[in-house]
C-alpha cells in the first residue's frame, strides 16, 4: 500500500509558544491526506480533510488553557468493525485543552497541547442505506515547534502525536483506539499572538 500523505497543513492559525502572559490565543488548522488503498484487489483512493480551531487564554507566560473543536470527512475504504468497507466516515470533536509552552530564545520555542473532549462519529458504507452513528471521548497530546518572526509572528511546525478514544456505536458496538502519529503527518502554518503584558 502506497501511502501519500498531503497534511502538510494548508493552513494553521496558532498562538506563538513564546507569548506573553495574558494574552489570547486564536488558533485553527486545515489540513488535507491523500491515500492509495488496496482493497480485495483494487486500489481504492482514500481522501482526508480536516478542520481543528481552537481558542485560548495564557494565564502565565509558558501555559494556556482553551476549547477546541474539530471536523474530519473520511472518503474512501476504512475498517468499520473489524471489516474493510468502501463509504466515508466524518468525526467531530468538541472539549478543552492545555497548552504548555517552553521558549528557547526570541526566535524558537516548543508547546504541546494535551486536549481531551467528546467525540462523534458517523459512517456511510457504499451500497447500505443506514448509517452508524457513535459516540464517546478522547485524550491526546500533540507537540509542535514555534519559530517567531517578529512580534510573536511566525509559523508552526507539528509532527503528529497521541490520542486514545473510546467509542459507543449503534448495535452494542464498543472501541477503544490508540492512534500514534508522530512522524506520520505534518503540519507547517502561521501563527499570530494578539494582547499580553508590555
Amino acid at each position: 500500500m502506497k501511502k501519500v500523505i498531503l497534511s502538510a497543513a494548508l493552513l494553521t492559525l496558532g498562538l506563538a509558544a513564546s507569548a506573553q502572559k495574558g494574552s489570547v490565543l486564536v488558533a485553527g488548522n486545515v489540513s488535507y491526506s491523500s491515500d492509495k488503498v488496496e482493497v480485495s484487489g483494487t486500489d481504492t483512493k482514500v481522501n482526508e480533510f480536516s478542520i481543528e480551531p481552537k481558542i485560548g487564554y495564557q494565564f502565565s507566560d509558558n501555559m494556556t488553557v482553551g476549547v477546541e473543536g474539530a471536523y474530519l470527512n473520511h472518503d474512501g475504504a476504512y475498517k468499520l468493525n473489524g471489516t474493510a468497507v468502501d463509504g466515508s466516515y466524518d468525526t467531530y470533536k468538541v472539549g478543552g485543552f492545555l497548552r504548555y509552552a517552553v521558549p528557547f530564545s526570541q526566535t524558537f520555542a516548543a508547546y504541546a497541547d494535551l486536549g481531551a473532549g467528546y467525540k462523534s462519529e458517523t459512517y456511510e458504507v457504499d451500497g447500505v442505506s443506514t448509517d452508524s452513528k457513535g459516540d464517546g471521548f478522547y485524550v491526546g497530546l500533540k507537540p509542535a515547534l514555534f519559530i517567531n518572526f517578529k512580534n510573536n509572528f511566525g509559523l508552526n511546525f507539528g509532527i503528529g502525536g497521541i490520542e486514545y478514544s473510546k467509542m459507543d456505536y449503534d448495535g452494542d458496538v464498543s472501541d477503544s483506539n490508540f492512534d500514534f502519529t508522530f512522524g506520520k503527518s505534518v503540519s507547517v502554518g502561521i501563527s499570530k499572538n494578539f494582547g499580553g503584558a508590555k
